[in-house]
């Protein structure tokens, strides 16, 4: 079988990004919605070195909860969750902390879901699988001041 396709090089990962520096979070306080156990666990060792507060709970609900009790400076939200999913616990956490960034952390990378995203008040959107960079860079653009 032939297919019409035209060959390319290939270009090392590592030349095309130089990595970006881990920002310090020191007395910075992250929540976390994930309901999956190896992105929980993935997130975490990529979160570890900035020094950050990690609170991590498994869904929705849960998420609203916290920032009903506690005091955060970022939520990274899941999308696709049990019990409560991510749009629904963003509108109810926007309503209880409206300065309370929430970023989107989910694999619907289509423009229109994450234009909906940013309309409907996710101050950012990270895709999944995770990039360190992304991750970083929007942790220096939204906590990192």
């Amino acid at each position: 079988m032939t297919l019409p396709l035209k060959q390319v090089d290939f270009i090392s990962s590592s030349k095309t990004k130089e990595l970006l520096s881990t920002p310090n979070l020191t007395n910075k306080r992250i929540l976390i919605a994930e309901d999956n156990a190896i992105n929980k666990v993935l997130i975490e060792s990529m979160l570890k070195a900035t020094k950050a507060d990690l609170t991590i709970v498994e869904n929705g609900q849960l998420a609203v909860k916290a920032v009903e009790t506690g005091r955060f400076d970022l939520v990274l939200m899941d999308i696709h969750m049990p019990v409560m999913d991510g749009i629904e616990a963003q509108r109810l956490i926007n309503s209880i902390n409206p300065n309370l960034p929430v970023v989107a952390l989910t694999a619907n990378v289509m423009k229109e879901d994450v234009e909906a995203y940013l309309k409907q008040g996710f101050v950012s959107h990270i895709a999944k699988p995770i990039d360190i960079n992304e991750l970083y860079g929007t942790l220096n653009g939204v906590v990192g001041k």
